[in-house]
């Protein structure tokens, strides 16, 4: 009978199934100790690897072209030169970019274009008098890089013509705007391209003695098809014949066409890696495309690289100004 009045109170819902014995007892001992010993080597291993395992994740996800052994490993196309970053360098503070060669020529940026036209000469494989200057996309550097190394092929007597290619967003007439006045910013690439000049009229003068200029000119609806033309064929075989080195700056490789007919008439091509934004698969992209319609592409330069702390170029940079003190005092 006790059995069954259990079983009537268990099977009904209104009856309280949990009743109370009494208050906990004290516990005797505690099972986690509080101590230092136990939190801060725990806390410590655990935040390092947390830190380790967030910065080798955030180090896989970064795809740019930052360093020179990212060059070798993923694009596998010679390098030709390093150019730092202009905040690494205070010689350059208050210069254009496009005129480090000239106006600061013991600058580190200033070595760095010098030895970058020195490895140019030495690794084109068979001498070459006219360059192409291109990049991926805008903003690359590849304006900066021409003409800087126009400068520098220059600075060793040599007479030198740059060629602003680039005519659908120009720039050389902007970096050269000292050297022109409004009359002759409207005669340029475009002008001759056209049949609207000669070939004198079209060369101008600029500040660095053995360096001409022939600018873009006026804006043209058509730009791929006067690149495309014979005059331009015509303009670079004569311009060969007149200079020691004939430099044409482009627009991005990826963007337009232009460049890839700019390629074919140069006897090589230089392409421009930014190192803060140039991506590995827009290099690969942009290298494919240069050697599909047959570019001779001698290599490539890192523009725009930052010394990490205690890294390399870190310590190539101190060792540089350390090497020209006593030379500038």
């Amino acid at each position: 009978m006790q059995i069954e009045k259990y079983r009537i109170l268990l099977d009904d819902p209104e009856t309280p199934k949990v009743q109370e014995v009494g208050p906990a007892p004290e516990p005797l001992q505690m099972v986690l100790s509080r101590s230092l010993l136990l939190w801060a080597p725990g806390g410590t291993l655990l935040g390092l690897i947390l830190g380790l395992s967030l910065a080798l994740l955030v180090e896989m996800l970064n795809d740019l072209v930052r360093t020179p052994s990212d060059v070798r490993r993923f694009l596998r196309i010679p390098l030709l030169g390093v150019i730092p970053d202009a905040y690494e360098d205070r010689a350059v503070d208050d210069i254009a970019l496009c005129d480090v060669v000239q106006e600061a020529p013991d600058s580190l940026l200033g070595e760095s274009y010098r030895r970058c036209r020195t490895h140019l000469e030495l690794s084109a494989g068979r001498p070459f008098k006219t360059l192409l200057v291109a990049s991926g996309h805008a903003g690359d550097g590849k304006t900066s890089m021409a003409c800087n190394l126009a400068a520098a092929f220059a600075a060793k007597y040599e007479r030198v013509l740059l060629i602003d290619g680039n005519l659908r967003q120009p720039s050389l007439h902007i970096a050269f705007s000292s050297d022109q006045d409004d009359d002759q910013g409207r005669v340029g690439l475009t002008s001759f391209l056209a049949g609207q000049c000669t070939y004198q009229q079209a060369l101008r003068p600029s500040r660095a003695a053995g360096l001409d200029l022939i600018v873009a000119g006026p804006a043209v609806p058509n730009p791929a098809e006067l690149l495309a033309g014979p005059r331009m064929k015509e303009l670079i075989e004569r311009a060969v014949k007149d200079y020691d080195r004939v430099i044409l700056d482009s627009p991005p490789v990826l963007l337009v066409s232009d460049a890839k007919i700019l390629a074919k008439l140069a006897e090589a091509s230089l392409l421009v890696l930014n190192a803060a934004t140039t991506k590995r698969g827009a290099a690969e992209r942009t290298i494919f495309e240069l050697e599909e319609v047959g570019a001779n592409l001698v290599g490539c330069v890192l523009f725009g690289a930052e010394a990490l702390k205690g890294g390399y170029f870190r310590q190539q940079y101190r060792a540089y100004r350390r090497y020209l003190k006593p030379q500038r005092a």
